[in-house]
């Protein structure tokens, strides 16, 4: 059965997308190999997947789960090199400051809508 143009796009947008969803190696969470063991079982159903896909897409999303997670860690990893190289050049008054402001930065960012009016302010009339 071949499959139109539109549908290939569409089978392709949820493979990449339920691949890029997979947040962590499932050998290191159990329940992670259990979705994707879920999704894997899903798509053979509907998709009528021969065993060889299956075990092909099944990898696909291991090697998703993998790559997610040394993304992750590597963004972590560069964070406290940044952090660790501006200690190194501040005096302990201006990391003290440095923390303050980020303390102050993190209450800004979890309130910053509860700031702002429910409504848009309509333009004033000119005054002509």
């Amino acid at each position: 059965m071949k499959m139109n143009p539109l549908a290939s796009v569409v089978a392709g947008a949820v493979l990449a997308l339920a691949a890029s969803r997979t947040p962590a190696l499932a050998d290191q969470n159990p329940a992670q190999g259990d979705r994707i063991q879920h999704r894997v079982e899903m798509m053979k159903e509907r998709l009528g997947l021969s065993d060889d896909q299956t075990r092909q897409i099944e990898q696909v999303f291991r090697d998703a789960a993998q790559q997610g997670q040394a993304d992750r860690e590597a963004m972590r990893a560069r964070h406290q090199k940044v952090h660790d190289q501006i200690q190194s050049i501040l005096t302990p008054e201006q990391r003290d400051k440095l923390e303050q402001m980020k303390q102050e930065h993190r209450g800004h960012r979890r309130n910053w809508n509860h700031d702002k009016p429910n409504a848009t302010p309509s333009p004033s009339p000119s005054q002509d």
